[in-house]
């Protein structure tokens, strides 16, 4: 009787415990459920803040860009490189915290695509040269001999967490000369970034951890790998990335965008762009390109004035009265496949830059996807093999 009663009382204990830990772990996963239900909220907000900013910085964008193309004196031009590279700020800012949330929100979506690491952190380095110039601080990027520079992962990760160690060097040192190293294997590469200068009063008030610090090891976990940083009196920054080799992909290395001089876009074209400021900034920079523009206002306009009209390329922006870009885009594509017509190069311009954004524009039956703001020449050099295509497809 003794032994049934202590039997009794393990199994009631037991199931005690098993009731506790399952009700513990349904606790846990609630509040893992609410953390993400919060992320995906926190995304879709600063996603819609992140479209609300990019379209007014595309008229101060495209403005710059078409007053880069007049004659100016030297003390214009040096105004309008200065309106250039504080809105180029301005968007890398927009651009960290809307990546921040896509880290935090379903492990951060990051690509596993073929780029080139080498020039990739080059091109970085230059651009972030520019800047800490006016700084009084000297940018010097060096790349090991042998290293293989095509890499398998996410590029736009890989440049975050490069800017993110330049940039918060730069933070938290007094003026002096930031070193960035890039290094690897096959298996992954290593960046280092140092300084020898000692810290700032910021540095020393606040400590190292930047926004753009806190992006890059973000970017880094998800990807698998490790970032520390060193502060004893200077500052050294390190990041471990698994980014495997990737031999076999030599041409996948994007081409350098030509320069405006160089770039001109024969043809044709239709605009649908509610905003009427950035109607007129986007018709002027096609128009000095060459084209012949018919601009419109929304969806509906555009579905009119493509069934009524031929054109050697579309251009919708997403958000618009009537109708969106993607409804439009699929009344397009139904209208030629009616028609028995070949199909026009659609491309996507919208102040909504995140990955999904993209891939709906492109089930919607668009050719490409521009996110907004969007300078001449980046503009002019995605457009014209577009137009260039269908050409060589109707002759």
């Amino acid at each position: 009787m003794h032994d049934d009663s202590n039997w009794e009382s393990r199994l009631a204990a037991e199931r005690t415990a098993r009731i506790r830990a399952e009700e513990h772990a349904a606790a846990v996963e609630a509040e893992l459920e609410a953390v993400r239900t919060a992320n995906r909220a926190k995304s879709v907000f600063l996603a819609s803040a992140s479209r609300e900013l990019r379209s007014p910085m595309n008229v101060v964008v495209g403005t710059a860009s078409l007053l880069g193309m007049t004659d100016l004196d030297d003390e214009q031009r040096e105004a309008v490189e200065a309106i250039d590279r504080s809105a180029s700020a301005l968007i890398h800012v927009i651009d960290q915290i809307l990546d921040l949330s896509r880290v935090e929100s379903d492990g951060g979506g990051l690509q596993r695509d073929p780029f080139d690491a080498v020039d990739a952190a080059a091109l970085v380095c230059h651009l972030l040269g520019q800047q800490v110039a006016e700084r009084s601080t000297e940018l010097v990027f060096t790349a090991q001999p042998d290293l293989e520079p095509m890499r398998v992962g996410d590029e736009l990760g890989f440049r975050h967490v490069v800017t993110g160690l330049v940039q918060n060097l730069v933070r938290t040192a007094v003026p002096s000369t930031v070193h960035v190293e890039l290094s690897g294997d096959e298996q992954g590469l290593r960046v280092h970034a140092s300084t020898t200068a000692p810290l700032s009063p910021l540095a020393e008030e606040e400590g190292a951890d930047g926004l753009g610090l806190t992006l890059a090891r973000r970017i880094v976990e998800a990807m698998g790998g490790s970032l520390h940083c060193e502060l004893d009196g200077s500052v050294r920054c390190h990041a471990e990335l698994p980014l495997p080799a990737h031999r076999s992909a030599q041409s996948d290395a994007a081409a350098p965008t030509p320069s405006s001089d160089e770039l001109s876009l024969r043809g044709r074209v239709l605009l649908a762009e509610d905003e009427p400021v950035n109607r007129r900034i986007i018709t002027a920079m096609l128009g000095s390109a060459g084209a012949e523009v018919v601009a419109v206002a929304n969806g509906r306009e555009a579905v009119d004035a493509f069934e009524s009209g031929d054109y050697d390329i579309v251009l919708l922006d997403w958000h618009m009265p009537e109708m969106s870009g993607t409804a439009a885009a699929r009344a397009m594509r139904e209208h030629e496949h009616t028609r028995e017509l070949s199909p026009t190069p659609l491309v996507a311009l919208t102040a909504s830059a995140l990955a999904e954004d993209a891939e709906a524009c492109l089930a919607a039956g668009m050719d490409a996807h521009l996110a907004k703001p969007i300078r001449f020449e980046a503009l002019i050099a995605a457009l014209g093999p577009l137009v260039e295509r269908r050409r060589r497809k109707a002759a």
